[in-house]
């Protein structure tokens, strides 16, 4: 539905907040005192312009609301460049209870109103695959000529690119380009494969693709993306399996470790944020259905005092999780691409971005964000998202913010889903060489050299706990059935169950909790190792092992009371968490190794068992952390008085 209704300025306005114009309003966060909706109703009929406004906008968007027992609280919110109003039912004066909104705004290329200060709001686009050409082109001329912070000129294109043709003709079909080290400006895609067969390089068809790659043979994200690089004058784009050979083991290990430098110096990478698969597309036939005609948004004509006209936009509550990849996206609704592990790295590392949603398009870059209707316009300095913490604590001279940010990345990733396990390293290799440029040291398996004894305070997420009497066998994570990193590695667990959606419960979720930090470290790094498979020594490994000198108790795990403690003579230690499924019907012999203290913690260690494949040395099964205030006395003595021993963890 959309309004049409005219207000004409000259009537009684009720309040503080309608009496009060854009020229004296102070910037600052303001809230009304609480009203109800009917009386807001009564307010409008009498006369006062903005409560006919307020009113029409949240009946109109809300139909449901009951009147006499919905209020409304009006709320100026200037970071967030809107008025908010909030609905909902009222608990005490100045409460809403409710998650029911309206913002209200003036629409873009208009005049603003006089009354109160209102934020440009542009509707976007009816037709996707026209109307991202002027949005697109505005901000990137805007980035060129204003972001000293982006500037990008010509760089060495990546080994393989795509040409996309003339700009003109749609039909005209792209090439496989050999770059040979020259120069220029080239975009990337960033997309979901998905299940379905598509076309992709491979040895038998490259020659062919150098020639000619049929424009409707491609998927229609493939094609999507070309159309919009001719449209914004860029003449290459990195396309993954079309720039890689599939089917050739080492060209694919070889561009694989590039991809850092690919995502970073492309001139903007698109993301086909809303597409599930490859067929998805940058948009869809919901473009056909302009958003500006839809229930979600109603429009006014406001006539001001001098009396120009302004046009008020009222809409409900609009999301923008695109723009915020943060530890939460996955109980909230995120994009198809957001879940996935490759495309991790791939937000984090280009200098500019946009990304294609099922409603508007979005732009990052190193000086700020915007979007298509302009609720989420900031400059760099007020953006508070994980894109701007790693690039921060990347960049930072203190090394403990650079393992820390590393740190912090990882408890998101590891949540990611990836469709082959033996993906995890290869998938955040860019990131890792991106932060080794920047002196974090030695990587190994998914940490650093110089940071292992933290990195070694992890948690994985049980799936839900199937702890039974008969077959005393806990539900935790499993291995990786063929190896993938040593066990003292996060990434050497299963992050995948099978293929299936993980439910959206952040208690069972893959990932790894590693936000604990070492008070006094006792143990110490005599030696550490990891080998590649290929070429690439931030990717996939087939070995690696470290050596710690430290105090070690032996230890047996028991079942007592539906808990499985470890038992070290007379002690019992309770607070065990368990990496893997552990067999409990008979008793296990373990190593608790001391690592050291923490904040809360009398001391933490990892507890190991003797490896199956190397004689000597032990596999990580769980951590320790023992808090002071639940354990007994003899407890949290445990390792004093104990001698150090030399003990290798592979």
């Amino acid at each position: 539905m959309t309004g049409k209704e005219s207000f004409l300025s000259g009537g009684t306005f009720c309040s503080v907040f309608c009496n009060t114009t854009s020229t004296d309003f102070s910037p600052e966060d303001y809230e009304e005192p609480l009203r109800s909706l009917s009386n807001l109703g009564i307010s409008g009929d009498r006369g006062c312009l903005k409560c006919q406004i307020l009113y029409q906008a949240c009946i109109q968007l809300h139909p449901a609301l009951e009147e006499d027992a919905s209020f409304v609280l009006v709320r100026l919110e200037e970071h967030y460049q809107m008025v908010r109003l909030v609905l909902g039912d009222a608990k005490e004066d100045r409460r809403v209870i409710g998650n029911q909104e309206v913002h209200l705004h003036y629409l873009y290329n208009t005049s603003p109103p006089d009354w109160i200060i209102l934020y440009p709001y542009r509707t976007p686009s009816a037709s996707r695959k026209t109307g991202f050409r002027a949005v697109l082109s505005e901000w990137l001329k805007d980035c060129d000529e204003n972001h000293s912070a982006c500037k990008r000129g010509n760089t060495v294109l990546p080994t393989r690119v795509i040409n996309v043709g003339k700009k003109s003709a749609e039909g005209y079909d792209p090439f496989l380009h050999i770059s040979s080290g020259e120069e220029g400006q080239y975009a990337a895609l960033s997309h979901c494969w998905g299940k379905t067969t598509f076309l992709k390089t491979m040895k038998s068809n490259v020659a062919k693709h150098q020639s000619s790659i049929p424009f409707t043979a491609l998927p229609i994200n493939f094609q999507h993306a070309i159309i919009v690089c001719r449209a914004i004058n860029i003449q290459y784009i990195w396309i993954d399996s079309l720039c890689i050979l599939q089917d050739d083991g080492p060209d694919w290990e070889i561009e694989a470790s590039r991809m850092a430098s690919i995502y970073q110096n492309a001139s903007v990478v698109l993301f086909a944020s809303n597409a599930a698969d490859c067929q998805g597309g940058l948009w869809s036939k919901k473009w056909d259905k302009s958003v500006a005609q839809s229930d979600e948004i109603v429009d006014f004509d406001y006539i001001n005092r001098d009396g120009h006209s302004s046009k008020i936009i009222a809409r409900k509550s609009p999301s923008h999780d695109t723009l915020i990849p943060g530890p939460y996206l996955e109980y909230e609704a995120p994009s198809a691409l957001s879940t996935r592990a490759w495309a991790f790295q791939e937000q984090l590392l280009p200098q500019r971005s946009i990304f294609f949603t099922g409603k508007e398009l979005l732009w990052k870059c190193r000086s700020g964000q915007k979007c298509e209707c302009m609720q989420e316009d900031y400059e760099y300095q007020n953006i508070n998202d994980l894109d701007k913490d790693f690039w921060e604590r990347a960049h930072s001279d203190d090394a403990i913010e650079r393992f820390g940010g590393w740190r912090s990345l990882l408890s998101i990733y590891s949540r990611k889903d990836i469709t082959y396990d033996s993906d995890r390293l290869p998938a955040i290799s860019g990131l890792a060489k991106y932060m080794q440029a920047r002196g974090t040291g030695i990587y190994l398996a998914g940490v650093w050299k110089d940071d292992l004894l933290e990195s070694l305070i992890w948690l994985p997420r049980p799936v839900w706990p199937d702890v039974r009497e008969d077959n005393m066998v806990s539900t935790y994570r499993k291995r990786t059935p063929t190896y993938r990193a040593p066990t003292w590695s996060w990434t050497s667990l299963e992050t995948h169950q099978g293929g299936q959606v993980k439910p959206k419960c952040p208690g069972i979720q893959d990932w790894v909790e590693n936000h604990w930090r070492l008070s006094v470290p006792h143990a110490k790094l005599v030696e550490a190792s990891c080998e590649p498979v290929g070429v690439d020594p931030t990717g996939a490994i087939k070995s690696g092992y470290i050596t710690l000198k430290t105090r070690c108790v032996e230890g047996l795990v028991v079942w007592e009371n539906r808990r499985t403690p470890i038992v070290c003579g007379t002690v019992t230690i309770i607070g065990v968490h368990w990496d893997i499924d552990l067999d409990i019907r008979r008793q296990l012999k373990v190593l608790c190794a001391l690592v050291g203290t923490g904040s809360g913690f009398a001391y933490i260690a990892i507890v190991l068992q003797p490896s199956r494949t190397v004689k000597g040395a032990f596999e990580r099964v769980g951590l320790v952390q023992t808090v002071p205030e639940l354990a007994e006395k003899a407890e949290v003595d445990l390792f004093d008085d104990v001698p150090e021993t030399t003990v290798k963890v592979v």
